[in-house]
């Protein structure tokens, strides 16, 4: 019932944003896909994938960036991940060009995923460019 309020929420206009990662659920020999953050992502179209990959590479061409110069970086390490919606961009890649986050168009409203909520943390710029609605 709440992942059906929740995708509900998002395709009535609302903006969704998701962070996880997901390297110690697999390390822990457990399955991905019941991975807490995957099993909204089944119904949304995301999955977060347990491997962790590399340090933010390029800044992509997007509004969700406009003002960003470069992506900091901590000692976080993301996850991967996968979106096969109509219409998903990838907003965050690493060095190897794997996404790292992304944003899914979903009826009037949206979602934002994250492999790491230091991605927002330390990047707060994103964060208010998707509140102002960029």
């Amino acid at each position: 019932d709440e992942i059906k309020a929740i995708k509900a929420f998002v395709e009535d206009g609302g903006t969704l944003i998701c962070a996880g990662q997901a390297w110690a659920w697999v390390g822990d020999k457990k399955d991905i896909a019941k991975y807490p953050l995957n099993e909204l992502g089944e119904k949304l179209g995301f999955a977060i994938i347990g491997q962790n990959i590399g340090k933010p590479g390029p800044i992509e061409s997007s509004s969700f960036l406009l003002g960003v110069n470069s992506i900091n970086h901590t000692d976080w390490w993301p996850s991967m991940i996968e979106s096969d919606m109509p219409g998903s961009q990838v907003i965050i890649r690493d060095e190897s060009m794997r996404a790292m986050a992304i944003y899914i168009p979903s009826g009037k409203g949206r979602t934002f995923v994250f492999g790491h909520a230091a991605l927002v943390r330390d990047n707060p710029q994103i964060l208010m460019n998707i509140l102002n609605g960029q």
